[in-house]
């Protein structure tokens, strides 16, 4: 913590640097991004500003729905104690510095109310001026902003600690953790504090929206895509669109995809186009043109299944096999990804001695003779299962 004397030399230096810069005289000692900030300022900000803007509604509800309110909520006990102890306020803001969360002393939350830095206030530049939260937001880096450095007078007895919080996936900047005190309990240690916990709200963050934008195709069996926890209704040509998409993760141009699609028939671009439209508004910007992609991460149960039948475990590629991939499809990429699959399934069905998984594959693919009678070669007479193996084998010489 610096000494007293030392913060009220620096309170001095920046009280004057600002008086300097309102009587237009040149401030060399200035940081660059204050002085940038304040130039920006000065054109947007009334500096008899007596609290920041916003509205005093309750946001609570908005705020739950924020992919940083789960992470957030698990460190609140740690950021309270933090604040109460260190005579602190701590907020939290969106990417357009709207606080949305705070927590703190009893001391700074009356100072902070006053100044409407609590949820729903407003900390952008062009509503209060320069600030430590809006400063983080532009560069992108970790800020301070000491007393005199805010632009407007309502904050000179401030001193501010500011992190951005970043999507990890995306580096989407998804708004700052700022820990705020009055300039004589200033302490650079804060600004470590903020840094850190802001690397913890980023990574659990990051965790939880991958998990919600996940795009999860099923092919094998019924075909349907999920994203996240809901369903996306598409037709189904549609649907075997966005399958032959997601085995080009690199993607495809129009006429690349078009050949996959339809291969020789006499199909128009303009019907893929079409086809291709509808998929953008049911899902946004997950697919990409120029070439045709999905982006973000995407998972199929025919690439799960495919991927531990190479690794040798039959009775695990069970787990994701619901049937034929796309039985009425004439795609010549699905018909092609089809049989080498079925293939895969009855070369690796054959060498397996999993009788779940054999049952399992059976239910699928009833006809395959050559497992119905391996899998019956292998089960005991006394399994509760085996007349139902028996069952299935004289289907299967039926066929």
């Amino acid at each position: 913590m610096l000494s007293k004397n030392r913060l009220r030399e620096q309170r001095a230096s920046t009280e004057s640097a600002w008086q300097q810069y309102q009587e237009q005289e040149v401030c060399e000692s200035l940081r660059p991004e204050v002085a940038q900030s304040w130039e920006r300022s000065k054109v947007a900000v009334d500096l008899d500003i007596t609290a920041a803007p916003g509205s005093d509604s309750d946001i609570s509800h908005e705020w739950q729905q924020n992919p940083l309110s789960v992470p957030v909520a698990q460190l609140e006990e740690s950021l309270s104690n933090m604040a109460e102890e260190g005579g602190f306020i701590v907020a939290v803001t969106d990417a357009e510095s709207r606080i949305l969360w705070t927590t703190g002393s009893s001391h700074m939350r009356n100072k902070a109310a006053r100044a409407n830095f609590a949820p729903g206030g407003v900390w952008s530049e062009s509503a209060v001026g320069t600030n430590a939260l809006d400063l983080a937001l532009r560069t992108q880096k970790d800020q301070t902003v000491f007393s005199a450095e805010h632009f407007a007078p309502l904050v000179h007895g401030w001193v501010c600690y500011a992190a951005p919080i970043f999507d990890r996936s995306s580096n989407a900047c998804l708004g700052v953790i700022d820990i705020s005190t009055t300039w004589d309990n200033a302490n650079p240690l804060a600004l470590m504090a903020a840094s850190s916990f802001a690397d913890l709200i980023s990574a659990e963050a990051s965790k939880s929206m991958t998990a919600s934008q996940e795009l999860r195709i099923s092919v094998l069996g019924t075909p349907s895509v999920t994203r996240g926890q809901g369903l996306v209704n598409l037709p189904r040509r549609q649907l075997e669109i966005l399958f032959i998409l997601s085995l080009y993760p690199r993607g495809l141009s129009l006429e690349e995809l078009h050949a996959a699609v339809y291969g020789d028939r006499d199909v128009s671009l303009g019907t893929l186009k079409s086809e291709l439209s509808h998929m953008r508004q049911a899902l946004g910007d997950l697919i990409e043109s120029r070439p045709y992609r999905v982006s973000g991460n995407v998972r199929s149960d025919f690439a799960d299944c495919i991927r531990e039948v190479k690794a040798g475990q039959f009775d695990r590629a069970m787990n994701f096999f619901g049937g034929e991939l796309f039985t009425a499809s004439t795609s010549p990429v699905i018909e092609e990804k089809r049989n080498v699959l079925m293939a895969a399934l009855h070369r690796a069905a054959l060498a397996s001695a999993s009788v779940d998984a054999l049952m399992t594959y059976i239910e699928s693919v009833p006809y395959d003779l050559a497992v119905c009678e391996h899998l019956n070669s292998i089960i005991r007479h006394t399994d509760p299962r085996y007349a139902i193996c028996q069952a299935q084998l004289d289907q299967a010489r039926a066929f």
